[in-house]
């Protein structure tokens, strides 16, 4: 079960980090970068639910489950840490961090 949610952890936070640093790559501004990480990071996984329990045993949604329980707190805290806009004295936005 620990190995199961290993290997979930790092294929969730590569699919985040895959888009973060191909938007660096490809040379877009910090908003492109943010959303290239999500629309990469995010998968549409209750298709994988529907899918799971309506051919497969109901074991094999297990898996399914687990990755949503990991993919959304990666995404909360990619926000809250890396895409949160600092606060200058003033009281305006400054840039963001990435």
């Amino acid at each position: 079960f620990l190995l199961l949610f290993l290997v979930l952890f790092v294929q969730s936070a590569f699919g985040f980090a895959l888009g973060c640093y191909s938007g660096k790559i490809l040379g877009y501004s910090p908003e492109r970068i943010r959303t290239f990480t999500y629309c990469v990071g995010l998968r549409n996984i209750s298709v994988g639910i529907v899918v799971a329990l309506g051919y497969f045993p109901p074991l094999v949604a297990i898996p399914v489950v687990l990755s949503i329980l990991i993919q959304q707190p990666i995404a909360a805290l990619l926000h809250r840490f890396l895409f949160h806009e600092r606060r200058v004295s003033s009281g305006k936005r400054s840039d963001m961090i990435l």
